[in-house]
């Protein structure tokens, strides 16, 4: 498998245990012992693994507090190597070894293990939240990697892992038979099933896999416009996926991807079949497509719209922006009847394979479409013009990526694509120069859009959403905190909050809101600007905020690297307010 090493991923790591937490210790032999353990433990505990071999599933049915969860931790203190969670299944359909199964369990960490002959899922999670899963090798294994079931499943943390299931998904078995035949039980993801949401997918490595990521809504559910909503995915590398990269099905709500590396993918990066929904958000991810074995002998497309008979299609846009890619076509329609409309594709650029289509869309019927602002290497279609699409778009044989072949999206000097883009409203946050830059980068740095924000899908909300930190932005002597929904105003001051960093406290001066009663972004006013050698912060509520729903402030999953914003950009929107 091809190896990515992630630079300067700094998460929120919550699970330093408590004054009175205990540590558990548990010894190899039955997985079961795990479980028990777990009965025993209280909130703020650690379970600690030894490193050997565990066989069996975990059964976890108890629960941790806010901040401060029931941790699994499988990394050995003095060997330093991680437990094997040995399932005990060869590959099958209908299995029932998997290796965790979480039932009812609220604020529960696994961390550092790694995980064998675990089907069908590897880790099965049913009415449980706030679960993490964190820098787990789970290695040949599992229909699907971390599986969620219920309206009580919400706020998933898969990060920092490693998932594959077998190289030969790739190189050598039928797409036909892994689809819809003898091999069908490896058409799964890193993450799926019918839960509730409220996932972040960031810093993982997945690969020889048949997707990378893939959920599905059963019958009963396919009517309830709430499941699966609210879902990050960033900073992710995948590659050597045989058919589709991201594939939600049937609904979808406040869909955010970006920062990913997707590479060889032939059936399509993205695919939206017969997806009702929306608003989905894809921007500053980069990928080449290499055959590396695969028996197709080109990718198909990056973008894929197919209603099949008379399943639902799209609602709300689907924003494409600031990508940047090495692959064929980039749309192709489906045979059947489409599903392509509220498109929006701004600011991308393109290096195409010979004989593709270029951009594509060939006779697009899609309605409430916009195409400009791209750069792309081959002509476009003639039909790009007749619908009015790409009037500034650019034709340049080299847009000027330093290096594809070593994965550099970064743009040289020169290329027609600085400074070509446009501002687009409700996303750029800054540019440099004249004018945004076309691709995933401005200048050195990827594109920062707009931050994730909670948003209440049509069907009502299964879950209150926690106020959680999910960007920083550092410019002076000044931090933008953006949470994950708004604040109250009113609980949230200088005194609430505590930072520091390499062991130096950071002095608070104010908290300042765009809004005198409430807003997802803060802005903090410090002593003295941070020092440029801090990339991530360690940050602690003395007394947590609170949403305008009366949900206290978390800092599960919460982001706190520190993104720097150049000192001679311009600012726009939001961002331009919080730093003025």
């Amino acid at each position: 498998m091809k190896k990515l090493i992630l630079q300067n991923i700094f998460f929120a790591t919550l699970f330093s245990a408590g004054l009175n937490a205990a540590v558990i210790d548990v010894y190899p032999g039955a997985a079961s012992q795990i479980g028990d353990a777990v009965e025993k433990a209280n909130p703020g505990d650690r379970i600690q693994l030894h490193s050997g071999t565990y066989a069996g599933t975990v059964k976890v049915q108890r629960s941790g507090l806010p901040d401060k969860p029931i941790v699994i931790s499988g990394l050995d203190p003095v060997s330093g190597k991680k437990a094997l969670l040995n399932g005990g299944a060869e590959p099958g359909r209908g299995k029932k070894n998997q290796g965790f199964m979480l039932n009812g369990a609220d604020w529960i960490s696994i961390q550092d293990m790694e995980m064998r002959n675990c089907w069908n899922e590897v880790v099965n999670i049913q009415d449980s939240s706030y679960v993490s899963i964190q820098r787990c090798d789970m290695m040949e294994c599992g229909q699907t990697a971390v599986y969620t079931r219920g309206a009580k499943t919400h706020h998933i943390l898969i990060e920092g892992c490693r998932w594959t299931q077998d190289v030969r998904i790739y190189t050598t078995w039928n797409w036909t038979n892994m689809h819809h035949e003898d091999l069908k039980y490896y058409n799964g993801g890193i993450y799926g099933g019918d839960g509730a949401g409220g996932a972040v997918i960031r810093g993982n490595e997945v690969g020889y896999v048949f997707n990378g990521m893939r959920w599905w809504l059963e019958a009963d559910t396919a009517d309830k416009a709430q499941y699966q909503a609210n879902v990050e995915i960033y900073d992710n590398y995948f590659h050597h996926c045989r058919d589709n990269i991201i594939e939600p099905e049937i609904f979808c709500w406040n869909l955010h991807v970006y920062h990913n590396r997707m590479d060889s993918c032939p059936k399509g990066a993205f695919s939206i079949d017969g997806v009702k929904g929306g608003e989905i958000w894809v921007y500053a991810n980069t990928g080449k497509y290499e055959r590396d074995g695969a028996p197709e002998e080109k990718s198909y497309t990056l973008y894929k719209f197919t209603r099949y008979g008379e399943k639902p299609s799209l609602e709300f846009p689907y924003r494409i922006y600031h990508n940047s890619w090495s692959y064929g076509t980039a749309f192709v329609r489906g045979s059947r009847v489409t599903a392509d409309d509220f498109v929006i594709h701004f600011n991308n650029a393109y290096v195409h394979s010979e004989g593709s289509q270029g951009l594509g869309l060939k006779e697009w019927p899609g309605q409430h479409c916009e195409f400009d602002y791209d750069i792309s290497s081959v002509p476009w279609h003639p039909d790009v013009a007749k619908l009015g699409y790409q009037k500034h778009g650019i034709e340049a044989k080299d847009p000027g990526f330093i290096s594809v072949k070593e994965n550099l999206y970064q743009l040289n000097a020169g290329s027609p694509a600085i400074d070509g883009g446009k501002v687009i409203d409700g996303f750029t946050l800054w540019y440099e120069g004249k004018a945004p830059d076309m691709g995933a980068y401005e200048g050195k740095q990827k594109v920062y859009g707009m931050p994730f924000v909670y948003r209440q899908p049509p069907g009502g909300a299964l879950y209150k959403e926690r106020p959680r930190i999910v960007r920083i932005f550092s410019r002076g002597n000044r931090l933008a905190l953006f949470f994950s929904t708004q604040l109250d105003a009113k609980t949230f001051g200088a005194a609430s909050i505590s930072i520091r960093s390499a062991n130096e406290k950071i002095s608070v001066q104010q908290v300042r809101f765009d809004d005198a009663t409430h807003s997802e972004a803060a802005t903090l006013v410090l002593e003295k600007p941070l020092s440029a050698e801090i990339k991530s912060l360690e940050i602690g509520f003395n007394t947590p905020p609170m949403s305008l729903e009366g949900e206290t402030a978390t800092l599960w999953a919460s982001d706190l690297r520190v993104v720097r914003i150049p000192e001679k950009a311009t600012l726009v929107g939001l961002v331009a307010k919080l730093f003025q």
